[in-house]
């Protein structure tokens, strides 16, 4: 079944900062095993300094934890979900939150904010 689609918006956006994104608050969501995950990313200074995801309803379990922790820590360091693995015992939630970020990046470029990659 199809997951409603939660627009992505700037919770809260300045100007952007010396790195690729635009400086604020994100928050886009995913089908995710038994409940939507919404994701949140913080960008200052143009990077990704922040990535959270809880359960639409809450609930999140031992795994979602570890899938969470895992791919922020991964996500931060690459500054992208290009490349990024899913973390092993946690791959659905690991998803949810690659497909979640990378269609709020995606909605990022729609709108014509900075992403890496672009072109000047």
């Amino acid at each position: 079944p199809a997951a409603a689609a939660l627009s992505v918006y700037p919770v809260m956006a300045s100007a952007a900062g010396s790195g690729d994104y635009q400086n604020g608050i994100y928050q886009d969501l995913a089908p995710g095993y038994g409940d939507e995950v919404i994701v949140t990313v913080t960008v200052r200074d143009g990077r990704i300094v922040s990535l959270d995801a809880k359960n639409r309803n809450g609930g999140e379990s031992e795994y979602f934890w570890k899938a969470r922790d895992g791919m922020a820590q991964a996500i931060l360091q690459a500054q992208t979900p290009e490349g990024v693995e899913t973390v092993s015992g946690a791959t659905g939630t690991s998803t949810s939150i690659l497909t979640a970020l990378e269609n709020m990046l995606e909605q990022l470029r729609y709108n014509g904010l900075p992403h890496p990659g672009a072109g000047s």
